[in-house]
Formats: structure tokens, C-alpha cells, sequence
């Protein structure tokens, strides 16, 4: 699992996470972006979804944006990452 600041030697990495709009509504989750949209992403009511990611690193700071969007008209970013690719 990555963390925000976290230093790592190599130029690609993946990420994993979830998603659930349980205790906000329960609208459901529409889709996931990282980097672009995750395709097949999305999940009724209260239900999670898994999702993966490859992510391509350029040397020296990244900042790696994670968006999850319900089926209500307020989206809301979810996750902010900021990695050291050295």
C-alpha cells in the first residue's frame, strides 16, 4: 500500500482501493478516476467496489489524484497521494 509522501525507486507502481457511498446517502458509486477513468467501476446503494490502478511515475515529485463519483448531483474527491519517485 502506497502513502501520501512515500518514496519509492521505481517508475511504475499500482494502486488499490475501494469505494462506497454507504453513510452518504447511498446513491451508489457511478465510477472511480485515477489518472482517467476506471472502466466497469460502480456500485448501487451501499455496496463497495474494488479498483485497481497501474501508475506511471515521473522522476521527482507526483501527485496522484483518486475521484469517486455517486449518482448524486455532489461529487467529492476522495483521496489526494503525493509520491517521490527517486
Amino acid at each position: 500500500m502506497h502513502t501520501s509522501g512515500q518514496i519509492v525507486s521505481t517508475s511504475t507502481i499500482v494502486l488499490t482501493g475501494t469505494a462506497t457511498d454507504a453513510g452518504r446517502g447511498n446513491n451508489g458509486i457511478a465510477s472511480v478516476s485515477v489518472r482517467g477513468a476506471l472502466p466497469d467501476i460502480n456500485a448501487a446503494g451501499a455496496a463497495t467496489v474494488n479498483w485497481t490502478r497501474s501508475v506511471e511515475l515521473q522522476p521527482g515529485a507526483n501527485t496522484i489524484n483518486v475521484y469517486a463519483y455517486d449518482q448524486s448531483d455532489v461529487a467529492n474527491e476522495a483521496i489526494l497521494i503525493l509520491l517521490r519517485y527517486v
